[in-house]
């Protein structure tokens, strides 16, 4: 995988503000719940428990260290990966490959940075030397969840790649497979609130300004949620910004009989119900 290696790119041209103005992306609107995911693999989560128990003080200082390097170790891969997609797509234009092989390149680069942006958030969920550093490493459950999800964005990547047949070149192409890689915010999110232990509140904290959306305001207001109950993660597709999303996630520990009583969120599928009810309204759901 060319995307483990430490390498830092700093991409000049890559500029974060300038996509957030630009139009929002359909390809991107299949959003995932990860809540369903807690309650499968009730042996890791026992695992994490137990950790979190036997050790509190030492469990959130590695937490909060391998959060920091994570999150460092994520803008470099979002760099070298969107480096890595022009430099494909630089190839194909100037005639070196075939519509194919750029098409492979461009799936394979993406598949990449999912899985490490995915095992990045699983490492950042925990003291250092107690999590997997290789997708063979993870759960079944892990793995199962990581490749349905890489299935689905691969459907919409691909009708993406497919205006590229022609070899013109159009400046909202390149924007769009931006926007892909942005979204590896999300796996990260996600990986990191499904290691997260079960006695855990988490907030989703939005600007609530003008620009907030509906979706993103609907999540802030009806947590905190439970691991159980998060429906989704910023940028992971399910409110109307999309990967434009600006808000963040908050977890607090609390003490194991005030979970029920604090939490305020909604069961997970009324949420995500609601979810799916505005990101129609905005023409942006099935």
């Amino acid at each position: 995988m060319r995307l483990v290696d430490d390498l830092y790119i700093q991409l000049e041209y890559f500029d974060v503000l300038k996509l957030q103005r630009s139009g929002v992306l359909k390809e991107l609107s299949e959003g995932k719940s990860i809540g369903s995911q807690k309650f499968v693999d009730l042996q890791r989560q026992m695992a994490i428990d137990q950790g979190y128990d036997f050790n509190k003080r030492k469990f959130r200082s590695g937490r909060r260290s391998m959060t920091s390097s994570t999150k460092r170790s994520l803008v470099r891969v979002k760099d070298f990966l969107l480096k890595e997609m022009l430099n494909i797509a630089d190839n194909y234009f100037e005639g070196k490959v075939g519509y194919r092989r750029f098409e492979r390149q461009m799936r394979d680069s993406l598949k990449a940075g999912y899985l490490e942006s995915y095992l990045l958030g699983i490492q950042g969920s925990g003291p250092k030397g107690t999590r997997p550093r290789r997708f063979g490493e993870l759960s079944t459950v892990d793995q199962k969840s990581i490749s349905s999800s890489i299935r689905e964005e691969m459907m919409h990547f691909t009708k993406l790649l497919s205006t590229f047949k022609k070899r013109s070149r159009r400046g909202d192409q390149f924007k769009r497979v931006a926007k892909y890689v942005e979204a590896l915010d999300a796996q990260y999110a996600s990986a990191r609130i499904v290691g997260t232990p079960s006695n855990h509140l988490i907030s989703w904290i939005s600007p609530m300004d003008k620009t907030t959306c509906e979706g993103c305001s609907y999540l802030h207001k009806h947590g905190p949620y439970s691991t159980n109950t998060l429906p989704s993660t910023p940028k992971a597709g399910l409110t109307p910004c999309l990967v434009n999303c600006r808000c963040r996630l908050v977890t607090t520990p609390v003490a194991e009989a005030r979970i029920g009583r604090t939490a305020r969120s909604q069961p997970l599928t009324k949420s995500m119900r609601a979810l799916k009810r505005i990101l129609r309204k905005h023409g942006l759901g099935r």
